[in-house]
């Protein structure tokens, strides 16, 4: 390992002046396969000389990666180092590659959008020449998990596919996996869980506001079926807050006919242990009243002010009238009642309980 590495190590800007008339070369790769310049990107303290000397060398390579497949670009992003990204930017901007992909497929946009750089994460977008998400597969995903309403729409501005799968796990998954993974449905669960879809990163970390600009907004498909052979309902089944995340999607097309691999969705949320007994009952009773009142959908969306109908609606109403105690039961886990009064009126109960639920 040569001087420059010494160097950099003791934030010496003489050494490092030195080494470089030496000629050694900038481009060297330590054990672990770091250029000085990824392992200047690492340090949170540094002189801003020393940056300035290592990108003036004609032979600098800016985009060479370390064993990882990490740039200097990731690195210090990684690390959270603003003051080199930004002096990194401003002096090689027109040399940066902003699609390299790490080892577990992580660009410098998903890793500043993963740790919440948000200021960094709109430098780089502001940089790229040709954004598409098949190049960055995780920053859709990141943005939803973390909730930043701000960012999702900034990617979908710069032309983001929300149906776009992507990774969110550590762990390397090839192209050859993934194609391995679309017609293996007992491909290893560690290798399956990594890859997604923003819809399905809104359910399980049960975040509706994404959820709802997800779908309502930029039209997300809410019957996308993920690589390891997941619906956004079954997903949505297996939740703490499940019977509102199902209401929802159902309201918005979502298919319990849907078949995979042969099976209906309806069956495999039946079939499925992580569901609850109470979903399953609940479930049963939303497809038995689906088949025999299609407007029955329009009440819970009502209930749980998703749509904007009012309680009084005629097919509200209509259904209402119909379903009596049949209805109660899907009413009922909604809006947190336990049990009724037997000698109340069945459409003043359910009226009660529809006012309930909507102001909670």
């Amino acid at each position: 390992m040569n001087d420059i590495f010494k160097a950099i190590e003791e934030n010496n800007v003489d050494l490092l002046k030195e080494a470089l008339i030496s000629q050694e070369d900038v481009n060297e790769a330590n054990d672990v396969g770091e250029t000085p310049l990824i392992v200047l990107a690492r340090k949170s303290r540094f002189h801003p000389e020393m940056l300035d000397l290592l990108l003036a060398q004609t032979t600098l390579q800016v985009n060479k990666t370390d064993g990882f497949n990490n740039s200097a670009l990731i690195a210090g992003i990684v690390a959270k180092n603003t003051k080199f990204i930004e002096l990194f930017l401003l002096r090689k901007v027109g040399e940066i590659d902003f699609h390299i992909q790490s080892y577990d497929c992580g660009t410098a946009l998903t890793y500043a959008i993963f740790s919440c750089q948000d200021r960094i994460a709109v430098q780089l977008l502001s940089h790229e020449r040709s954004f598409t998400t098949s190049e960055h597969p995780t920053a859709v995903n990141w943005a939803v998990l973390n909730g930043d309403r701000s960012m999702l729409e900034l990617l979908v501005r710069k032309g983001a596919d929300v149906n776009q799968p992507g990774f969110v796990g550590h762990h390397t998954i090839p192209e050859w996996a993934v194609r391995e993974l679309l017609c293996d449905p007992d491909a290893p669960m560690s290798r399956r869980e990594v890859f997604t879809i923003p819809v399905c990163c809104a359910i399980l970390t049960d975040k509706m506001d994404m959820l709802e600009l997800l779908i309502d907004v930029y039209k997300a498909d809410v019957n996308q079926v993920t690589v390891d052979g997941n619906h956004p309902l079954v997903l949505a089944a297996r939740q703490p807050n499940a019977i509102r995340l199902m209401v929802y999607l159902l309201s918005r097309g979502a298919s319990l006919a849907q078949e995979i691999r042969g099976v209906s969705i309806f069956t495999l949320i039946q079939q499925d242990v992580s569901v609850s007994h109470e979903t399953k009952i609940w479930l049963e009773n939303f497809a038995s009243l689906q088949k025999t009142e299609a407007n029955f959908i329009f009440i819970l969306c009502d209930l749980l002010g998703l749509n904007g109908l009012s309680v009084s609606d005629s097919r509200s109403h209509l259904a209402l009238m119909q379903r009596g105690d049949a209805l109660i039961r899907i009413i009922e886990p909604l809006c947190g009642f336990e049990k009724r009064h037997d000698k109340c009126d069945d459409e003043a109960y359910i009226r009660n309980m529809l006012s309930i639920g909507s102001s909670k």
